[in-house]
């Protein structure tokens, strides 16, 4: 190989990488785990005290959990399931890829925004909050707010699930999650169609059979309500006590 040859090679190198490092260093830490079983961070086996980053891929396995405190909220992922959370000051937001997401905030000025789907969920800042997201299907998402009232929106239909209720949301486009892609935090600005946020996916549309069959039964498109027993996985207490523990911050 010429210099020629060999510089070109490493110009393209450096091409390649650079958007990577600058991607990285972009990167800030979004919380840090304080239990969990059968867990990984992108490939890596999660442990206690382990800092999550602003992007980072985890992950649940069979009968597995990770609960990750990220400011004044605590995220627990069920068994089977994977979430990124990203943070900057007192923002934070959550993407469920799949499975079961729970939270619980205590009611600092918080600003939490999850994302399942192309579903959205704002629980109500500045208020004691507890509620859990479960994916069921690529098209279909359940939400209950176990503590404070969450605004839940779907489409162009958004909703206020009140405390102590639980509703099936059903979600325009079905969702493939590239786990590929790296995101940094500046690709969630908000929820319009053109957000740098639909990078991390594709969009398939829904079945009709999926879309249309439970909206005679809903009472406004979107939305149907179940029987918050039906909807728990995980046991919103649980995360409680965990989260009030006097050993946690």
């Amino acid at each position: 190989m010429n210099i020629s040859t060999k510089a070109t090679v490493l110009l393209a190198l450096g091409l390649g990488f650079c958007p990577n490092l600058a991607q990285a260093q972009q990167l800030a830490p979004a919380g840090v785990v304080i239990a969990s079983t059968s867990a990984t961070i992108g490939s890596a086996t999660v442990s206690e005290g382990a800092t999550v980053f602003s992007g980072d891929l985890l992950r649940t396995g069979d009968k597995g959990h990770l609960n990750v405190q990220s400011g004044a909220v605590q995220f627990i992922l069920a068994e089977n399931s994977s979430a990124r959370i990203f943070r900057s000051g007192t923002r934070t937001i959550v993407e469920i890829e799949r499975g079961t997401l729970a939270y619980t905030a205590k009611g600092a000025n918080e600003d939490i925004v999850l994302f399942a789907l192309d579903v959205r969920i704002v629980p109500r800042p500045g208020l004691p909050a507890a509620g859990q997201v479960s994916i069921l299907s690529r098209c279909d998402v359940t939400v209950t707010a176990a503590r404070s009232a969450i605004d839940v929106t779907s489409g162009r239909e958004t909703r206020t699930v009140e405390e102590s209720r639980s509703f099936r949301v059903i979600s325009d486009f079905g969702v493939d999650y590239r786990n590929s892609w790296q995101p940094v935090l500046s690709d969630y600005p908000e929820y319009p169609r053109e957000a740098e946020y639909h990078r991390s996916h594709g969009h398939v549309a829904c079945p009709a059979a999926v879309r249309q069959a439970p909206v005679s039964a809903l009472a406004g498109g979107h939305f149907r309500e179940i029987a918050i027993g039906i909807a728990l996985i995980v046991t919103i207490p649980a995360v409680h006590h965990a989260f009030e523990s006097p050993d946690r911050p």
